[in-house]
């Protein structure tokens, strides 16, 4: 699922600033399963779950950027027979926070007190060379709020690094992580 505004759609004449549209797409079958339209973009939260309501979630995959990462939103889908991977930014403090700092702390010790699910990729283009290492990880019973969260089992996280003009640059999930 995904907030966009809509380009053009705007009026300024009327001081009408654009539409919102929140949207839930079938990646597999290339077709649109709802749309709801907000006022503005803070109502992203709050119409999620009116489109969740909408349409059948039996064995699917709910993705959500971090505006939509909410322990209701995530507990609905779970109602309704779906799973959900969730982007996990600041919005979220505590968790967030808990969950980075445990995941480096794994990493730190090349993840000898957990398992891990390890997948690496590299791209070449514009003049660099990335390589993403992607990690998925269990989802500690020490993980502050993690009880709120609706059948949340697992941290994944994805490690980018960049070398470009003979240097190295790492960033850690884009300061953010995912949620299942």
């Amino acid at each position: 699922m995904a907030g966009k505004a809509l380009r053009r759609s705007h009026d300024r004449k009327k001081s009408l600033g654009p539409l919102f549209l929140v949207s839930a797409w079938s990646v597999q079958r290339g077709i649109s399963l709802g749309q709801l339209a907000t006022e503005e973009k803070s109502n992203e939260i709050t119409a999620i779950p009116e489109l969740i309501d909408q349409i059948e979630l039996n064995n699917a995959i709910v993705t959500i950027d971090a505006a939509g990462c909410q322990k209701n939103i995530a507990a609905k889908i779970v109602d309704k027979g779906g799973d959900y991977l969730l982007a996990l930014k600041g919005n979220q403090g505590t968790l967030y926070q808990g969950a980075m700092d445990w995941v480096i702390e794994q990493m730190e010790n090349d993840f000898s007190t957990t398992t891990v699910e390890r997948y690496v990729e590299t791209t070449k283009g514009h003049g660099r060379e990335d390589t993403v290492e992607y990690f998925h990880l269990p989802v500690p019973k020490t993980l502050p709020g993690a009880s709120l969260w609706k059948e949340l089992k697992t941290i994944g996280v994805a490690v980018r690094t960049s070398l470009q003009g003979g240097k190295e640059t790492n960033t850690l999930g884009a300061s953010r992580c995912r949620i299942a």
